[in-house]
C-alpha cells in the first residue's frame, strides 16, 4: 500500500468510528439517511488504532457527565461504557468486537479484583 492508500485508509476509520459515535449521541440529521461507509480491516492492529479512536470519541461524547461529585463519575462510565459498546456493533467487525470484548472483560476484572481488596 502506498503512504496516500494509508492515509486514506485510516481516515476511512475515522470516518467510521465518528459516524458510529454520532449516531449514538445523536445527529442533526435526525430522521433522515445518513451515508454509509463500509471498510475492511481485519489486522488487529488496524482495530486497535480503531479501537483507540473509538474510545477517544466515546469519551469525548460523554464529557457532559464529567465533575466532582460521585453520581456524575458513574454517568460518564455509564455514557463512556454504552457509547463505545454502540460504536463497536455499529461498525461490525469481528476483530474490533472482540477486541473490545477482552477489553471489556479485563476491566470487569480489574474492578472485581479491586473491589475484593477493599473487602
Amino acid at each position: 500500500m502506498t503512504i496516500s492508500m494509508h492515509k486514506a485508509v485510516r481516515t476511512s476509520w475515522l470516518v467510521t468510528g465518528a459516524a458510529a459515535i454520532a449516531a449514538f449521541a445523536g445527529s442533526a440529521l435526525a430522521g433522515t439517511d445518513a451515508p454509509q461507509l463500509t471498510v475492511r480491516y481485519d489486522k488487529s492492529t488496524e482495530a486497535a488504532q480503531l479501537y483507540s479512536r473509538l474510545q477517544s470519541a466515546s469519551a469525548a461524547v460523554c464529557r457532559q457527565h464529567e465533575g466532582r461529585e460521585l453520581r456524575n463519575l458513574a454517568d460518564t462510565r455509564a455514557c463512556y461504557t454504552e457509547a463505545l459498546s454502540k460504536a463497536v456493533a455499529k461498525v461490525g467487525n469481528a476483530t474490533l468486537t472482540s477486541l473490545h470484548h477482552a477489553n471489556t472483560d479485563m476491566r470487569l476484572a480489574k474492578h472485581d479484583m479491586n473491589r475484593q481488596r477493599r473487602s
